[in-house]
């Protein structure tokens, strides 16, 4: 069963249709799973912050710290995932932002005498 795909820029079929290290998500480059089309949904969107360099990765590669740049790769694993049922929501990648800047940041150490 032939899935339909978004535009090129969208779901990265064609060579040379997005940016180097763009990858569309499994649904937008028309993934069939049992003989159905998976969905286009919120969680397409959540798989394009993770995998367009200049959103999520540009972010986490410009991090100052380490555990923040710890932390937003995790976030972008857990939104780039292949099966969507498994990426969050837009409400709750903001929501494990909000919770981890609440979050005591480690005191550095001063230099040793």
């Amino acid at each position: 069963h032939d899935c339909p795909w978004t535009r090129e820029s969208h779901s990265c079929r064609g060579a040379g249709s997005c940016e180097p290290r763009s990858r569309g998500a499994p649904e937008a480059r028309g993934k069939c799973v049992k003989g159905t089309c998976m969905r286009l949904s919120e969680k397409t969107h959540v798989y394009d912050v993770a995998n367009r360099p200049w959103l999520l990765p540009f972010i986490a590669d410009h991090a100052s710290q380490g555990r923040d740049r710890l932390f937003l790769r995790s976030i972008i694993r857990k939104a780039g995932a292949g099966d969507p049922t498994k990426r969050p929501s837009f409400a709750e990648l903001v929501d494990a932002i909000d919770e981890f800047m609440r979050r005591p940041t480690n005191v550095e150490e001063s230099p040793k005498e």
